[in-house]
Order: structure tokens, then sequence, then C-alpha cells
């Protein structure tokens, strides 16, 4: 059962800038609309876009991007933005988060002064602001949570203080670059994360295409979301009300349990314990180094 405030659709829609008609908006989606607290993280304040503010107005498909260092000096960025360049995908469509800060991912920055110029695949981008510091809870939490019973909730708990921050950064992180990906475009009704290991492998086929069919399944237009890779959350396609919905869920949670499994909660409570995500896998997890030693290597699929 969910504990966070319901408003109608339009209410949402004047606040977010969403789309106006109703046509295509899941059913999930619109018994489950909610309208995300404005308490967000110190990391939400005073972002920056890059150069292209004025490239194109909202794509139906804006994909986000959120990319940190990793361990060991691995760096997937590039194959995964100029995979999307390959896919056919325009650049406006685009928004990439540098997680870490001006000046502190110089690999990224790397990427985006010299090989997107050089690729001419001018992606929005936006950075941590300098001199933020992540929260480790909310500002406010409902005393009407999960009484930590369940066995995820149980797992989370025995993390250690190293992963529990790890894992609460990633879910600021997905915030954040959510927020801003709805403001940035505010007529894009779906919306795809990646995250930066995620390249497409759609082959010759343009994703515009792959994205045709995916959105036309009756899974997907019922539920409002499809995972494109089958590990976490590597890669999902989600819609817009949906997402908002989330958010507002996740503002009060994204403590406890890391943030794939608090979307998981999240759309079972929305469209039922035995209802799956229509799933497909059109982009290869990459990344092979796990962020934690104890993890090893992932298998390459």
């Amino acid at each position: 059962m969910t504990y966070y405030l319901y408003f109608t659709l339009s209410v949402l829609r004047s606040l977010h800038g969403a789309p106006s008609s109703d046509k295509n908006v899941p059913a999930a989606a619109l018994n489950q609309s909610c309208v995300c607290h404005n308490h967000s993280v110190a990391a939400q304040n005073q972002t920056t876009v890059a150069e292209n503010k004025d490239m194109a107005s909202s794509p139906r498909i804006a994909f986000m991007i959120p990319s940190g260092r990793r361990p060991k000096d691995t760096f997937y960025a590039t194959d995964t933005i100029l995979g999307l360049k390959r896919s056919g995908l325009s650049s406006s469509s685009v928004l990439v988060f540098n997680t870490e800060g001006d000046g502190k991912f110089l690999e990224l920055e790397n990427m985006r002064n010299v090989t997107l110029v050089k690729e001419e695949f001018p992606v929005h981008w936006v950075v941590r602001p300098s001199g933020t510091i992540f929260a480790t809870e909310p500002k406010w939490v409902s005393k009407r949570l999960p009484a930590l019973k369940d066995n995820s909730y149980k797992v989370a708990g025995g993390d250690n203080t190293k992963r529990k921050l790890w894992r609460t950064k990633e879910a600021q992180d997905f915030m954040f670059v959510s927020k801003h990906a709805l403001k940035l475009f505010p007529e894009s009704e779906w919306f795809v994360f990646l995250q930066d290991d995620a390249v497409y492998v759609g082959h010759e086929d343009k994703i515009e295409n792959i994205f045709d069919k995916i959105l036309h399944e009756p899974e997907v237009v019922a539920q409002g979301i499809a995972r494109l890779n089958p590990h976490g959350c590597v890669a999902f396609l989600i819609h817009r009300t949906l997402l908002m919905s989330f958010l507002g869920y996740a503002e009060i949670r994204f403590h406890l349990i890391p943030i794939d499994w608090l979307l998981f909660e999240f759309l079972a409570q929305v469209n039922g314990n035995k209802v799956k995500p229509y799933e497909t896998n059109i982009f290869h997890h990459k990344g092979r180094v796990s962020s934690f030693e104890e993890n090893g290597i992932r298998m390459e699929t």
C-alpha cells in the first residue's frame, strides 16, 4: 500500500509541463499519478546545461545517462553515447549527467570536449554543482514506511557503510537526472534511463524502429514501462507520468534499499505482484567490474 500524496493527472501536468493529451497515457500511470516532493537532495540545486539548449524541442523519447567514476579506471560512457549516435538517435534527445562535479571526472570531460565535438554529437549536459553533498536520508520520512520485515529490506539493512553510501548516491543520481530531464524535455512522453555502460546492440536497425515496436506492445501500453536489459536498472523505458509518480515514491525511501529494488517494489504496488514488465534486451551491460570487490567480475552476455 502506498502512502504518498495523490493528485489528479491535470494537476500533475500543470506542475511538470507534461503533454495535455491523455491518449497514450498508460492505465497504471493514470491510476497511480502523484506529485513528486519538492524537498529534494542538496544536489538538485543550480544545475548547468550544455551549450546546446536551443538544439531541438522535446523528442518523443528522451534519454538520460548518469555517469560517475568507476573502480580500476574503467570507462564505458564513450561506447554508450556513440552507440546511440550509430543507432540514428539525435544528440538533442540525450542528457548526460556528470555525477562527480566540474573538474572531478577528467575522462568524461575529455569525452565531452574532444570526442563528442569530433563526432559532431553535442548532447545536453548537466553537472553536479560543486561543493554539494548528497543527503544520506530524506528531509522528511513518513512514519508509515515498511516495517523492514521484507527480505530485501533485511538484506539492505545489513549493508556496510561503504555500500550504503554507494547505493544511496546512486539513488540520488537517478532522482537528480530524472527531475532535470523532466524539465529539460517538457513535452517528451517517454524516457529511457541508461547506465553509462549500457551499449545499444540493435545491429543495423535504427533505434527509432525498435522503439516503435516496443511502444505498441500491449504490456508497455498498459503498464507504462519496459525493461531494455534483464539486469537491474541497466536500461529501461518509462512513461512520463509513471516516472513522476515513482520519484515521489522514492523521495522518502531512497535510503532504505537500492533504487532498482525500490522501482520493482513500486511497480508491484502499481501493477500487481504477479504482473511482470515487458522485457527485451537491446542494450548490452558492458561493465564487467563491480563497484564492490566481493561481487567479483560480472559474466558478459
